[in-house]
């Protein structure tokens, strides 16, 4: 089992909603990020995933444009894979070609990696849901929260 957090909007529904990588906020900083999500669809084998990290792992910073936080709890096999976070990175930010080593099956040992899951998720998995009031990228604070 993963314990895993990921960060949406409020619209987003974790269990039923269609995934637009050009309504990103990803993509108002990067101009060729459903391109680039893309290539990576094709790597992971499906453009239906959800973007996790780890929950002992903890977000580094807050943004205005995602104030909710899901909390979840996936089986191995609703795991997809996992990305190397600094190589997608420098991807995003101007490299040309997207390096395979970018996603593996497998958890890698000690990099900083992203989890992917298969989307959309079931109820099953759902175990908290935080919502947060932006009061800068450091800082957030919890307005809500709402455990399954």
């Amino acid at each position: 089992m993963h314990l895993l957090l990921t960060r949406h909007s409020l619209k987003f529904d974790p269990l039923d909603c269609e995934l637009d990588p050009k309504q990103s906020p990803y993509a108002d900083c990067y101009p060729d990020y459903a391109k680039k999500r893309s290539k990576l669809a094709r790597l992971v084998g499906t453009e239906s995933f959800l973007w996790c990290i780890s929950a002992n792992q903890k977000f580094h910073v807050y943004g205005s444009d995602k104030p909710v936080e899901w909390e979840i709890k996936v089986d191995d096999n609703r795991v997809l894979g996992f990305v190397n976070d600094n190589i997608w990175f420098r991807y995003l930010e101007g490299n040309d070609s997207l390096p395979r080593t970018v996603f593996c099956a497998s958890k890698p040992p000690a990099e900083e990696y992203s989890v992917l899951v298969k989307f959309p998720l079931k109820q099953e998995e759902l175990v908290c849901k935080r919502v947060f009031r932006f009061v800068n990228p450091d800082k957030a604070e919890i307005i809500s929260e709402e455990k399954f």
